[in-house]
């Protein structure tokens, strides 16, 4: 299912719920309902962790001074039905993935949405990173050329004999995206097999490709809910063909994967409680500008990189941000 799709199905019986719905409860106590991609019992991740540990330094206790409403999605019928309930009981805030917070704010121009994504202002959720406008903000990603060519480069320096790259990539993420990868292959004389992944007939395809011919390297440029639901299999299937496998954020490294490279989501997500904060505070969503991250992590995984045979460049490690073993 392409994005375009993906929303329709997930909005179309949410503009069907009555305005007045959205003002018939008053809460005592504020309610901030956080959604994301996962597994449907909702385990509490790091990220979600680190978004509460920063409600927590702000001074708010769930279930004390803040209610939260943890809630997950791995389809787009269950993502519709949880935001057909959240904007039903009238939540003061909606804390979620980019995907989630595109719904979101397509259904409800009342409730304030606080989100990480990769280009606000190309998704339709902002006007400008400086004045959003409208009813969303939170910490705009921004996926430059240079981060962008920057996995590709040490993936090469990480298997200096990688000659094909498998990439896993959002059909969404437009022509530059996708040109700035392809140029920074080319320089590095590496082929890419690009491989739209939109729903599980498309990640099954895509392992049966990856094995004629074998890929040296597969890079996950993609984090939507498919991929994230999908991790686990991802790494376990490429660890299994001894493919190393590069993401874009620290959670499939600890999980299995070789290696990451991207802004810290714990660090992002923690950001984002300073902006419920500000919202339960008054402010409008639209007036507060996106921010950008400033830093960016590689993460390494000893472990898996033993079990694929392979030796990381000293080069390569010391530059890690953090190397698990």
């Amino acid at each position: 299912m392409n994005r375009r799709r993906f929303l329709q199905t997930v909005t179309a019986g949410l503009l069907a719920v009555p305005l007045a719905a959205e003002a018939q409860q008053v809460q005592k106590m504020a309610t901030v309902a956080l959604v994301s991609p996962g597994p449907l019992d909702c385990t509490l991740t790091q990220i979600d962790q680190a978004f509460l540990r920063g409600l927590g330094e702000l001074g708010y206790l769930p279930g004390s001074t803040v209610n939260i409403e943890r809630r997950c999605y791995t389809t787009a019928d269950q993502l519709r039905e949880i935001l057909r309930e959240v904007i039903h009981r009238r939540v003061d805030v909606i804390v979620a993935n980019a995907e989630a917070a595109q719904a979101a704010k397509l259904a409800t121009k009342a409730i304030p949405i606080v989100t990480t994504a990769g280009d606000p202002v190309a998704m339709g959720l902002a006007t400008s990173l400086a004045r959003p406008g409208g009813n969303i903000t939170g910490i705009a990603n921004l996926p430059t050329p240079e981060l962008r060519a920057k996995r590709i480069e040490l993936v090469k320096e990480m298997i200096p004999g990688a000659s094909r790259m498998a990439v896993f990539f959002e059909p969404s993420a437009g022509r530059h995206y996708r040109q700035d990868i392809e140029a920074a292959a080319r320089a590095l004389r590496v082929t890419l097999h690009l491989l739209d992944i939109r729903d599980v007939k498309d990640l099954e395809l895509a392992f049966d490709s990856m094995l004629r011919p074998r890929p040296d390297a597969l890079v996950v440029l993609s984090y939507q809910s498919l991929v994230a639901s999908q991790r686990r299999r991802i790494i376990d299937w490429a660890n299994q063909h001894r493919i190393p496998t590069m993401f874009i954020s620290r959670l499939p490294v600890e999980e299995g994967a070789l290696m990451s490279y991207g802004a810290d989501f714990s660090t992002l997500y923690w950001r984002l409680a300073t902006y419920v904060d500000k919202i339960l505070k008054g402010a409008k969503a639209g007036d507060l500008p996106f921010e950008q991250p400033t830093k960016f992590e590689l993460v390494i995984n000893l472990k898996t990189a033993k079990a694929l045979g392979l030796t990381i460049p000293q080069s390569v490690l010391l530059r890690a941000d953090a190397v698990i073993e």
